[in-house]
């Protein structure tokens, strides 16, 4: 398996908290009128697809060294479980706990909806017709992130295992699924897999491609790129919501490819955060909904004072908890079923890095 890339790994924690920062924001935006978050913060997600995308060309030398079966298999390994489970639980809640239910905008169960989202197809919502989330909201990201899996390995089967091929026709091919979405604005899940969004991760390929070829040396001058790249995601102002790509996208890409390059120092809790990560982004917002019903019925209610201390109580709630999970669910059976997928498989570079 190639090198994990510390810097990298380290991105994953602090996209994953962004992501925890802007949904407690919006949290706080609901108990205390006036109170308006910090939209950037939501870019912690177009990180994440470039970190995938990028992820993908490095563990697989972009493509070349791993059958596209192993690949998807493996994908699916790391994927599926936890957020079957998260799914299955955001089912309990609704069922026996309807209210707070209702604070992950998520109020009631179909087996339709129950259906597609456990297996990754965009649907619209019963709660927010408009909207393809699934019965775990979160989980939209995931639907994509399934879909450039499924596109991933289809090229390596079209590329026939060759770096430059496979790559190329992962880009093509998200440019291409955009370009129809720019130029048709189709309806239904064709217009979900069409969105410009998607190029984000052709951005992460292409970012590593080049960091295979060519780093900033300078280590200033990585951390200049860095530092400008973040300050650009947090201050740019808000774009159109169908150029997200340019607003977040690129911007991400160059933070992405700059965290590469950077020889960093030992974070123990970065190291940590990145590791929990993706148990983080499926937990959290059950965690922030349990504790807004908490604070409702017996916080403070006036005025807007107590916010640094609700702050301050919801990222060590979901940091904490976070961890638990991680250590007792995600990794034991993460650990299982790679165990069970080498006893079945002939050992391939492994992509789990992502």
């Amino acid at each position: 398996m190639p090198k994990e890339i510390i810097g990298i790994q380290y991105l994953r924690g602090i996209s994953a908290l962004s992501v925890v920062f802007f949904h407690i924001e919006l949290q706080l935006s609901h108990l205390y009128e006036g109170y308006r978050p910090l939209e950037s913060l939501q870019a912690g997600v177009d990180v994440f697809f470039v970190i995938s995308g990028f992820i993908m060309y490095h563990a697989t030398d972009g493509g070349s060294a791993v059958d596209a079966r192993s690949f998807f298999v493996r994908r699916l390994i790391r994927i599926v479980p936890l957020y079957w489970l998260a799914t299955l639980a955001m089912v309990f809640i609704i069922v026996l706990m309807p209210n707070l239910g209702q604070s992950v905008k998520s109020s009631f169960v179909n087996a339709e909806h129950l259906i597609a989202s456990l297996f990754f197809i965009p649907v619209a919502s019963p709660v927010a017709p408009q909207l393809f989330l699934p019965l775990l909201p979160t989980g939209w990201t995931l639907n994509y992130e399934m879909f450039f899996y499924a596109l991933f390995a289809a090229a390596i089967v079209c590329g026939a295992q060759r770096q430059s091929h496979v790559a190329t026709l992962v880009v093509a091919a998200l440019g291409a699924l955009a370009l129809v979405g720019v130029l048709t604005d189709p309806p239904g899940p064709l217009g979900f897999y069409t969105d410009p969004i998607i190029l984000e991760f052709g951005f992460g390929l292409v970012a590593a491609a080049i960091w295979r070829r060519w780093t900033i040396r300078s280590q200033p001058v990585a951390w200049a790129v860095f530092g400008l790249a973040c300050a650009l995601l947090i201050c740019l102002p808000m774009a159109d919501p169908g150029y997200r790509v340019l607003r977040f996208g690129l911007v991400a890409a160059v933070l992405v490819f700059a965290a590469a390059c950077i020889s960093w120092r030992a974070f123990g809790f970065l190291k940590l955060m990145g590791d929990v990560s993706y148990t983080m982004y499926l937990s959290h917002m059950f965690a922030l909904a349990a504790l807004v019903q908490i604070w409702r019925k017996f916080g403070p209610q006036a005025g807007s004072g107590h916010i640094p201390i609700l702050y301050a109580l919801a990222v060590l709630t979901v940091i904490c908890g976070s961890i638990v999970i991680w250590r007792l669910i995600e990794k034991p059976i993460d650990a299982a079923l790679r165990a069970a997928l080498q006893r079945n498989w002939a050992p391939t570079p492994d992509a789990a890095t992502g």
